[in-house]
């Protein structure tokens, strides 16, 4: 039986791997950390904990 490989050995795959530059790393970074910093801000919204002066989403827009 002859067993094919299709990936990692396809030259057609691997040179299109490094198509991405620094940017879209970058971007999916800082959409996880808005992610979180949205997900924090919802748990202090929902709670009633925004209105203590001492909490960073009272300052926030």
């Amino acid at each position: 039986m002859l067993e094919l490989t299709t990936t990692r050995a396809n030259h057609l795959v691997d040179p299109a791997l490094h198509v991405w530059g620094w940017e879209i790393p970058v971007y999916l970074f800082l959409g996880g950390l808005v992610a979180g910093m949205m997900v924090i801000s919802g748990y202090f919204l929902f709670s009633g904990r925004w209105k203590n002066a001492r909490s960073a989403c009272y300052v926030l827009p």
